[in-house]
């Protein structure tokens, strides 16, 4: 038997019931008062613990597994899809006006802005500006 098919299945299996365990959690999302970071926490422990008892086969496992899951594996990822994704730093800043600027300053500023978010454009988007398809040679 092939291994690279069997960690494919258990990889789509933990990705599959974490989404489903997050739709469960926040079907009638009108009713839940209660952060998302909690269903975060809430879903990786029980993936956690199915993963223990898994690896382990005791129930020890399984708890341990569970509580290393929910206190240190989902605040890292909650953090990583937060704020550690590719070009969530590369951000133009943000400029604020002064009172006694003229309004030939503030166009100026203002291009200068303009400029700024079409290089970050380029520099997060690949391919961005570059012609997909001639036009003259479309019929």
């Amino acid at each position: 038997m092939h291994v690279a098919p069997t960690h494919a299945l258990a990889g789509a299996l933990t990705f599959t019931a974490y989404k489903g365990i997050k739709h469960i959690m926040r079907k009638h999302d009108e009713t839940n008062l209660r952060p998302k970071i909690f269903d975060h926490i809430i879903a990786f422990g029980i993936i956690g613990a199915a993963w223990g008892l898994a690896a382990g086969s005791t129930l020890k496992h399984g708890v341990s597994g569970g509580i290393f899951a929910a206190s240190t594996l989902a605040p890292m990822t909650w953090w990583w899809t937060l704020h550690a994704r590719p070009g969530i730093g590369n951000r133009p800043a943000g400029i604020f006006y002064e009172n006694d600027v003229t309004k030939e300053e503030k166009e100026r500023y203002e291009a200068m802005d303009a400029e700024e978010i079409l290089a970050n454009e380029m520099t997060r988007r690949p391919g961005y500006g570059l012609i997909t398809r001639d036009q003259r040679f479309i019929s």
